[in-house]
C-alpha cells in the first residue's frame, strides 16, 4: 500500500508541474480574469452535483469521463446516461454519454451542447442594436480508461470545443489526464482538466480553456455508504473545496448531500445553505435516475436530473487471488484437504500435504463461502469479499475426529493398522496378504503402518507375516469393509505360540487328534528353516501320580512335540525343550478354567542366527540339565489302548491358526477400546474329556 501511496504522490507532483507550465508561459494574459465555455465547470450529471461535485476520488459511473477519466477503468458494464437542463433566460443544454467494456480497456464518449437565445445585439460601445440572435456552443468528448496495477487506474479523454457567438466562431481541442487509487470502495483521484490550446476566432482574441487541477478522496467507513473531499484548483479564480455524502438506504434508494465553496464566480453566496447541494437517486434492475437540488453560480439553486442505463456485459472477468491454508487445530500441522469454493467463484481444489495451501489465481471477484472438507476432521467454512486485483489469505483450521491414538494422515477409507511386535512394541516390517471380494498384499512403510484403500464393501482375510521371519504369522479374519467408512486393524505379533493339546492323565505321548495340529507345526518350521525354536511345557499345580514331579510331566510332554516334528524330518538341533510345571502360570489355579489355560505347550521362534539357552525342566540348571524323558512317554501307535477315548474330535479352537482379530470400524468417526490388541492364548487340555469343551464359560474337566 505504501508503494502505490508513493506512486500517486509522483502523479500528482507530475500533473501539478503540467498544469502550472502552460500558465506561467501565459501569465501576461492572466489579467484577462476569464475563461471561454465556463459551463464545464458547472459539472456534468445529477448525481455529482448533489454531492458538491466532489467526485474525483469516486469516479464509479460514466460521468467520470468529464470529472477523472482513469474512473473508466473500473467500470465494467457498457453505460448510458443522459441530462436535459432548463435553466435561466432561454438558457439551457444537452448532455449525453455512452461508454463500454472492450478487451483493452473502457471507451466512453460525450457531447454537451448548451445554448441561450434571445441574446441582445450590442455595439462597441455598448449600444443596444435591433434584433436578439442565438449563441451556442458543444464540447465533444472521447475518453479511454484502464487498470495499470493492482489498485491504480489511468485514463485520459480527449476534448473538441466549438462555439457559435452570431458574428464569429471559436474553436479549441484538449484533454484531460487521471489517476485514480482504488482499495476496496477507498479511492484516491487527481486529474488535470482541458489542457490545450487557446479558444480561438475569427475577428476577436483568443480565451483561455478553464484548466482546472483537481485532488479528490473518497472514504467508505461501512458499506453502502461514500465520504468524499475534493479541492479543485483553477488556472482563473479562486480555489473551491467540495465535500459529499452518498448513503444507499438499500440495493434501491440512495441519499445524497454536498457543500462546495465558490471561487470567484460572483461572489452572491455566503451562507451554508446557499453553498449546499441535496438529492437522492433510484436505481431499478438496469435504470438509474438521479436526482439533485444544487446552486448554478451566482444564478440560484436549480433542478437537475439525469437517467441512466446499464447494458452488455463484462469484456473481461475480473478477478483476484486466494491463499487458503488448511491445518490441524490441535497440532497446528498442514493438512491436504478438499477445498470448495461457491458464490462469486465456484471450484473444487486440493491443497498440498506438506503445506497446507492452495493458490488460486484469477478467481472472479465477490462474496463467496469457503469450505474446507478431510476425512475424519470437521468440515468447516470461511467467507471472504475478493476484489478486483486482491489476494486474500485465509487460514482454516479443521478438528481431527478419528483415533487419538492414530495419527490423521494415517487413516483411510479402507482397512489400515499398525504392525507391531508383541515383545518390543516396536514396529515390525510385514506383508499383509487380503483376500475377499478383492485380493492383494501391501508391506508396511518404516514406522509399521498400512493401508488399503478403495476396497469394495465386504469380508477380509488378513494374513500378516514378519518381513524378517523372527514372529509367527498372524491371520486376522472377519475384517468387514463398509462404503465410506475406515476399518482399523492393528496387528501384534508374538514370538510364543501357546498350542492347546490333549493329552491322558499323568501321560506324555502325543494324541492322534492332534496330529494335523502338529503336521501344521511342522510345515511352518521346514517354512522358517533359518530359526530355531523352544518347546517349553507347562502343568497346573496339582500333583502328578506317574512322574516325579510336574516338572518332568511337562518335560516329557514338550520331548514328545520334540519327538513327533523330528519324525517329520526336522533337524533335532533345532528344537530345544524346556518343562516348567506350574511355575509360570498365564491364568489364575483357583478356578478349573484356570487351570486349563495354564495346561499348554509354548513355541517360542528364536530370530535367525539366535544362541538358545540349554535345554532344561527346572531353573536350577545344575540339578536339571538335559533329563531325558523315559522310554514309556515316547509316542505310541494309533493303535494304542491307552488312546482309546470317546468320540475325539478336534476343534477349531485347538488349531495353529493364530487368533482371529475382530476390524473395529470408525463410524461417525469415532475410536473404542476395542481397537487394543491382546496376546494370542490358546490353552492346554489333558482332561479325558473332548478338549473341545474346555472353553470360556465352560466347566473344566478337573482330571489332570
Amino acid at each position: 500500500m505504501k508503494r502505490y501511496c508513493y506512486l500517486a504522490k509522483s502523479i500528482y507532483v507530475s500533473l501539478l508541474l503540467l498544469v502550472l507550465a502552460p500558465y506561467s508561459a501565459f501569465s501576461d494574459e492572466a489579467s484577462l480574469g476569464q475563461a471561454a465555455f465556463s459551463t464545464i465547470e458547472i459539472g456534468f450529471g445529477a448525481r455529482n452535483a448533489s454531492m458538491g461535485n466532489a467526485v474525483s476520488g469516486l469516479s464509479d459511473d460514466i460521468n467520470t469521463i468529464w470529472w477523472n477519466p482513469a474512473g473508466l477503468g473500473q467500470l465494467e458494464l457498457g453505460e448510458a446516461s443522459l441530462s436535459y437542463h432548463s435553466w435561466f433566460q432561454g438558457w439551457k443544454d444537452s448532455y449525453g454519454s455512452v461508454g463500454y467494456n472492450t478487451t483493452k480497456g473502457y471507451v466512453a464518449a460525450g457531447l454537451i451542447y448548451s445554448d441561450v437565445t434571445g441574446m441582445e445585439i450590442r455595439t462597441g460601445q455598448d449600444q443596444p442594436l435591433p434584433g436578439t440572435y442565438k449563441t451556442y456552443e458543444s464540447i465533444f468528448s472521447l475518453g479511454y480508461g484502464n487498470r495499470w496495477k493492482k489498485n491504480l487506474y489511468y485514463g485520459v479523454t480527449f476534448l473538441g470545443f466549438y462555439v457559435n457567438l452570431n458574428d464569429d466562431i471559436g474553436k479549441a481541442v484538449a484533454t484531460n489526464l487521471g489517476v485514480l487509487w482504488k482499495h476496496n470502495k477507498n479511492g484516491i483521484g487527481v486529474c488535470v482538466q482541458n489542457l490545450g490550446t487557446t479558444v480561438g476566432y475569427y475577428y476577436k482574441s483568443s480565451d483561455y480553456l478553464p484548466r482546472t487541477l483537481r485532488f479528490g478522496i473518497n472514504v467508505s467507513p461501512i458499506d453502502k455508504m461514500n465520504t468524499l473531499l475534493e479541492i479543485a484548483i483553477p488556472q482563473f479564480g479562486e480555489n473551491n473545496v467540495g465535500i459529499g455524502l452518498e448513503y444507499w438506504l438499500n440495493d434501491i434508494i440512495a441519499l445524497r448531500g454536498g457543500y462546495r465553496t465558490l471561487g470567484s464566480q460572483g461572489g452572491k453566496y455566503f451562507e451554508i445553505l446557499d453553498k449546499a447541494s441535496i438529492g437522492f437517486g433510484v436505481k431499478y434492475k438496469n435504470i438509474d435516475f438521479d436526482y439533485a437540488y444544487a446552486p448554478c453560480w451566482d444564478l440560484g439553486m436549480a433542478h437537475r436530473v439525469t437517467l441512466g442505463y446499464i447494458f452488455g456485459s463484462p469484456a473481461k472477468t475480473r478477478t483476484g487471488n486466494i491463499i487458503v491454508r488448511v491445518i490441524d487445530s490441535e497440532t497446528k500441522k498442514p493438512l491436504q484437504s478438499i477445498v470448495i469454493i461457491s458464490g462469486a467463484a465456484s471450484d473444487t481444489v486440493l491443497t498440498s500435504g506438506q503445506t497446507g495451501i492452495r493458490t488460486m489465481e484469477n478467481v472472479p471477484i465477490g462474496h463467496m463461502i469457503i469450505r474446507a472438507e478431510k476425512d475424519f476432521f470437521t468440515p468447516k467454512e470461511d467467507t471472504l469479499t475478493l476484489g478486483w486485483y486482491d489476494t486474500k489469505k485465509l487460514e482454516i483450521a479443521l478438528k481431527y475426529t478419528g483415533p487419538k491414538d492414530v495419527p490423521h494422515e494415517r487413516v483411510v477409507k479402507g482397512i489400515f493398522g499398525k504392525v507391531t511386535g508383541s515383545d518390543t512394541k516396536l514396529p515390525v516390517s510385514a506383508t499383509i496378504i487380503y483376500k475377499g471380494p478383492q485380493n492383494g498384499s501391501v508391506t508396511t512403510d518404516s514406522s509399521g503402518w498400512y493401508a488399503v484403500e478403495k476396497l469394495p464393501p465386504g469380508e477380509y482375510t488378513l494374513s500378516v507375516e514378519s518381513n524378517t521371519h523372527n514372529y509367527f504369522p498372524q491371520v486376522i479374519e472377519n475384517v468387514i469393509v463398509e462404503k465410506n467408512n475406515a476399518t482399523l486393524t492393528h496387528c501384534n505379533l508374538t514370538k510364543v505360540k501357546i498350542m492347546r493339546l490333549y493329552f491322558e492323565r499323568d501321560r506324555a505321548y502325543v494324541h492322534p487328534n492332534d496330529y494335523p495340529a502338529l503336521d501344521n507345526l511342522a510345515s511352518f518350521v521346514q517354512k522358517y528353516h533359518e530359526n530355531t525354536f523352544e518347546i517349553n511345557g507347562h502343568t497346573d499345580p496339582r500333583p502328578t501320580t506317574k512322574f516325579k514331579n510336574n516338572k518332568e510331566l511337562s518335560y516329557a510332554r514338550a520331548n514328545s512335540i520334540k519327538e513327533y516334528l523330528v519324525s517329520k524330518n526336522i533337524p533335532a538341533y533345532r528344537l530345544y525343550v524346556k518343562g516348567f510345571g506350574s511355575d509360570q502360570p498365564i491364568a489364575s489355579n483357583d478356578t478349573e478354567e484356570g487351570m486349563a489355560f495354564n495346561r499348554r505347550i509354548e513355541i517360542i521362534m528364536n530370530p535367525p542366527a539366535t544362541p538358545v539357552a540349554p535345554t532344561q525342566i527346572t531353573k536350577d540348571s545344575t540339578k536339571t540339565k538335559n533329563i531325558k524323558a523315559p522310554d514309556s512317554l515316547k509316542i505310541k501307535s494309533n493303535n494304542s489302548k491307552s488312546t482309546k477315548t470317546k468320540s475325539l474330535q478336534t476343534s477349531d479352537s485347538l488349531k495353529t491358526k493364530p487368533q482371529v482379530l475382530d476390524s473395529t470400524k470408525i463410524k461417525n468417526i469415532q475410536t473404542t477400546d476395542s481397537l487394543k490388541t491382546t496376546s494370542v492364548v490358546t490353552t492346554l487340555s489333558d482332561s479325558t474329556k473332548n478338549s473341545s469343551s474346555i472353553k470360556k464359560g465352560k466347566k473344566a474337566s478337573k482330571k489332570k
